[in-house]
C-alpha cells in the first residue's frame, strides 16, 4: 500500500490507475487478514467441531521382551 501511494505521490501513476489498483490492493489486504483469522481460530481449536474433536490419553503398554526374540 505505501509503494503505491509513493508511486501516487511521484506521479507514475495517474488517478484512475491508483484507484484501480488501491481497491485491488484493498480486497487483498482484506482477504488476508480473513486467512490468517481462520488459521488463529483453527490453531485455537474454535472452528466448528474444532472445539470438540476426540482425545486418547497416553496408553501405556507392557511389552513382553521375549516375544520379538
Amino acid at each position: 500500500m505505501t509503494h503505491l501511494i509513493n508511486a501516487k505521490v511521484l506521479g507514475y501513476l495517474d488517478q484512475t490507475k491508483f484507484e484501480e489498483l488501491y481497491k485491488l490492493t484493498r480486497s487483498a489486504e482484506q482477504t488476508l487478514n480473513g486467512y490468517m483469522s481462520y488459521v488463529r481460530r483453527q490453531k485455537s481449536g474454535s472452528q466448528e467441531f474444532g472445539d470438540k474433536a476426540v482425545h486418547e490419553d497416553q496408553a501405556e503398554y507392557d511389552v513382553d521382551e521375549e516375544i520379538g526374540k
